[in-house]
């Protein structure tokens, strides 16, 4: 593995990414955001990932963006869609061009979310959400989160459609006879109050409006809290099959 730290893709303090690279790539690459509510965690939150991935020919992306205090929203999703282009064009120059997957846990799928579906993020970077080959949404909030929630002055608790919210853009018929990313979403079957409901009704909305079945995978992690297991060796296994 060869891993190269904090290389800018954009102008700010924050917008630093590590890659990591196979030494004889054989599979796609996967952009991934970490979790932290919006306020706390790193890029180098990634367990056993750089390692499980890398030995299966996977080359990983993780990236910082903007968190609270400094940040508001959407500064950190824009952050997300620009480290997205970075990614791309990452992939695209390689001898052999590599698939974007683009993913996170907690407040990093919440990310990968909004990329996903409020396609004004990446268009302003040349690319839109069928850019990329999947997405991966590991205990993600579909529903605006609860620190956009708290910026406004908001109980945390309330569930909100609304700008901020992934799932309030899912708004029409998803094109037919078109190629669609694979998406895989991951939860705990203990996790945060209200998240495996919601993400259920991610699917199910995804569903009511023509996403082929047969592109979503969901599963619940047994025995687990909120993001207990992201990182081991069970999900990485499940990532490496996903991405690989």
């Amino acid at each position: 593995m060869i891993v190269q730290k904090d290389m800018p893709y954009g102008s700010g303090s924050a917008h630093r990414l590590d890659l990591y690279t196979p030494h004889q790539p054989s599979g796609n690459l996967l952009l991934y955001f970490h979790g932290g509510g919006l306020e706390g965690g790193d890029k180098s939150d990634l367990n056993l990932m750089p390692e499980m991935l890398t030995d299966q020919g996977i080359t990983l992306v993780s990236a910082n963006y903007r968190m609270y205090p400094e940040a508001r929203f959407p500064d950190y999703v824009d952050d997300c869609a620009r480290a997205a282009a970075w990614a791309w064009q990452y992939a695209q120059s390689q001898a052999s061009p590599l698939g974007l997957y683009i993913g996170g846990s907690s407040a990093g799928a919440y990310l990968a979310m909004m990329l996903f579906a409020d396609n004004r993020y990446l268009a302003r970077y040349g690319l839109n959400p069928w850019s990329a080959s999947g997405y991966l949404f590991d205990a993600g909030q579909p529903t605006t989160h609860f620190n956009v929630l708290r910026e406004r002055g908001w109980d945390p608790r309330l569930v909100r459609l609304d700008e901020a919210a992934p799932i309030f853009h899912i708004t029409q018929d998803f094109p037919a006879g078109r190629p669609l990313p694979r998406l895989l979403i991951l939860l705990a079957d203990h996790d945060m109050p209200n998240r495996l409901e919601q993400n259920r009704l991610l699917m199910g909305t995804l569903l009511h409006f023509g996403y082929p079945q047969d592109h979503i995978g969901f599963r619940v992690m047994q025995n687990a809290a909120h993001c207990q297991y992201t990182g081991g060796a069970d999900f990485c296994r499940q990532v490496v099959d996903f991405v690989g």
